[in-house]
């Protein structure tokens, strides 16, 4: 998809609410992790920087590390930031993101523009590279894309979702009030509600750092960008705050089975996945109701 950058008005009304809820949460960021992206009519990079420096949440001393998978460009965008942000700590790699590392406790800001859908690669990466480099209390902004060809990955979690980890899947729509307009006791055949994406986009992240406290802290933002050609692309963003690492047993399953559980037999995988089935439904049973709460009077105070 090529962006058509002079026409996203939507996009910049997303992009200011998640740098405001930053700077909200964090006052300054010490370390702010992007895709900076590089605007070819504009000739300039890192819209989300760009704001964030315009509302202090961005700062000379904030260190500002940005990935970017395309050759082409990547030193468009070190040549731009360079020379209009020469005062400011931004060091752009390239690299494909699931192939990156970060030091741990270095990132309390992480703003994620994924142009796809997060695959296998991604969903590890967040788990073992992006988890470990949080700071306390760190946000993390997410967007994704609707209507797009999608992975394995989400086959698979909307597979487990409507079968094992149905009452997970239940719990977390009633708890984010993903049903949309939707009369739940009167919509049979439909358990999904109104955006199938968003439900297992927020279980893949959710399980990603399931090792992590996490809140959402805002309502999900459903938006269209525009490409060149005009076409309309649905996309979501979803922000988390108050990330930091678990002191009880987590809440979400791993969603992946580890190389040596693939080698088990049938009966053996079955037994394996009811295991954790049974423990994360317990547990959401158990907390759904309390997060609900908690989840509502956040919502109302915003």
């Amino acid at each position: 998809m090529k962006t058509d950058w002079k026409k996203r008005s939507n996009k910049e009304a997303v992009r200011d609410a998640v740098i405001n809820h930053a700077k909200s949460m964090l006052g300054t960021s010490k370390g702010y992790l992007f895709l900076p992206g590089w605007d070819p009519d504009a000739n300039e990079a890192g819209q989300c920087f760009q704001l964030g420096v315009e509302k202090k949440l961005i700062t000379p001393e904030t260190r500002c590390i940005g990935f970017e998978c395309d050759g082409g460009v990547v030193d468009n965008i070190s040549n731009f930031f360079a020379t209009k942000y020469s005062d400011y700590d931004v060091k752009v790699r390239h690299s494909y993101l699931e192939k990156s590392r970060l030091e741990p406790n270095s990132i309390d800001f992480a703003f994620l523009d994924f142009t796809g859908n997060v695959n296998e690669d991604t969903y590890h990466w967040m788990r073992n590279i992006l988890a470990p480099a949080l700071t306390e209390n760190a946000v993390v902004a997410i967007t994704q894309p609707f209507g797009r060809e999608v992975p394995e990955l989400f086959n698979l979690t909307k597979e487990r979702l409507a079968t094992d980890l149905d009452l997970m899947r239940k719990a977390l729509m009633k708890q984010f009030d993903l049903w949309g307009e939707l009369d739940i006791d009167n919509a049979p055949g439909n358990i999904w509600g109104k955006y199938t994406l968003v439900v297992i986009g927020l279980t893949i992240f959710k399980c990603a750092l399931r090792g992590y406290h996490s809140q959402l802290a805002h309502e999900i933002m459903v938006y269209h960008d525009k490409t060149e050609t005009g076409n309309h692309i649905p996309m979501y963003t979803m922000i988390f705050d108050q990330i930091r690492p678990r002191t009880d047993a987590p809440v979400y399953p791993e969603l992946i089975l580890r190389k040596e559980d693939k080698t088990m037999t049938t009966r053996s995988k079955a037994a394996f996945k009811a295991h954790t089935t049974r423990r994360a439904n317990a547990l959401f049973a158990k907390r759904s109701a309390a997060a609900k709460k908690a989840w509502r009077t956040r919502r109302a105070q915003a």
